[in-house]
């Protein structure tokens, strides 16, 4: 797993059981400090998502966080 994969699961909420994105974003919003902590979060959370997902992850070679 690259050093950038890594990062962007530390990123994401623990729980990986969540049913909605509703759900997901619920612990971004209630354990991040700012706004730029909480996009940081959100979008590694999107980028773990098409990584994984077995119908997105098919369209994408690579997916990163900037």
């Amino acid at each position: 797993m690259a050093s950038e994969d890594k990062e962007i699961e530390k990123q994401v909420p623990s729980n990986n059981h969540f049913k909605t994105v509703y759900e997901a974003l619920v612990p971004i919003l209630a354990e991040s400090q700012t706004a730029k902590e909480q996009g940081t979060k959100y979008e590694a959370l999107c980028a773990y998502f098409l990584k994984t997902d077995p119908f997105w992850s098919s369209f994408y070679s690579c997916v990163g966080t900037h």
